[in-house]
């Protein structure tokens, strides 16, 4: 039993113990200007501006769906399989005021793409272009805006809600 944990503890020893050989390879990569001229034409919530209906009940908004449509100027003859593109949510805020017309602090609304809860900041990477308009690639996706408890004095709130959208290269 003694040589059994020795050997392990040899073999261990010799592994970590030995010296590290860099490995140096070259990678390069072509990208043609007309692939860098790509890029996403228009970003459209549809509809616009929404007016919501609020429950007294759960005490908040009731969720809404939005269309989020993602237009390119890439050929559809490219091939959807080919481009992916990300999307970060740069702005979600709420304003509310009571009765006296005094603001009060309020949660801004979750945004639901694709059963992905999106966070300030933090882009959703590779998002397919699964249609085409006027033969381009562009896609189409339902954003569900969820709201959280809202104070009793509350009586109207607004809010902006912002993203950034960008081809993947």
């Amino acid at each position: 039993m003694n040589k059994f944990i020795f050997v392990i503890f040899f073999m261990t020893f010799n592994v970590n113990s030995s010296p590290r050989i860099p490995l140096t390879f070259q990678v390069s990569s072509s990208i043609t200007r007309d692939v860098l001229d790509y890029k996403i034409t228009s970003v459209d919530f549809s509809p616009k501006s929404i007016f919501l209906e609020y429950d007294k009940e759960i005490e908040t908004f009731v969720s809404a769906e939005l269309l989020l449509e993602v237009k390119t100027n890439i050929p559809a003859d490219e091939g959807g399989d080919n481009f992916t593109y990300s999307l970060s949510m740069i702005k979600n805020e709420i304003e509310c005021v009571n009765q006296y017309d005094e603001i009060i602090k309020a949660t801004p609304p979750d945004l639901i793409l694709n059963d992905l809860t999106l966070e300030l900041n933090t882009p959703v990477l590779s998002l397919s272009f699964d249609d085409e308009t006027d033969n381009y690639l562009s896609d189409k996706n339902t954003v569900i805006l969820m709201f959280h408890r809202l104070d009793k004095s509350i009586s109207s709130c607004s809010g902006n809600v912002s993203v950034e959208v960008g081809v993947d290269v």
